[in-house]
């Protein structure tokens, strides 16, 4: 593996689903990386859900992270649901920091966690507040 792909993995790892408590790469959102003339990166992705609400947002974060990676020129996406995200894909490594390491009861346990999703309309909520919130703080900081 290059140092280039490793560091955007690394980066990547950094980018949260904002319903789930792991990292895009670990949740296996992520399918393909691929480095062109070593500074264009191509990423092949997918999302757990097709009418996912947090779909825009979590795209412009994976781009974002892996455009401030040293030696990045330019990001190319790809959103692709074919083939479909399933709880399968979650990393082992995620599967224990959250508990889900026993057998049988590890894919219920996965599902269960991604059934209980917020609706778009309380993501854009909670973002409304965090701004808000990061506004005050920042006058705060100012005085």
């Amino acid at each position: 593996m290059s140092e280039l792909k490793k560091k955007i993995e690394d980066a990547l790892r950094e980018v949260y689903d904002p319903e789930i408590p792991i990292n895009v790469y670990d949740l296996g959102l992520i399918y393909e990386i691929n480095i062109e003339n070593n500074d264009t990166v191509n990423i092949v992705m997918t999302l757990t859900s097709p009418t996912c609400p947090t779909a825009d947002y979590i795209e412009s974060q994976v781009k974002e992270a892996i455009e401030i990676v040293e030696g990045v020129k330019s990001v190319n996406i790809k959103m692709t649901f074919n083939p479909p995200w399933s709880p399968d894909r979650v990393s082992t490594e995620a599967k224990e920091e959250l508990g889900l390491t026993s057998s049988g009861a590890e894919d219920l346990s996965v599902k269960q966690v991604f059934e209980n999703s917020i609706s778009r309309e309380e993501f854009e909520n909670l973002l409304n507040r965090i701004e808000k919130i990061e506004k005050e703080i920042e006058t705060l900081k100012k005085s």
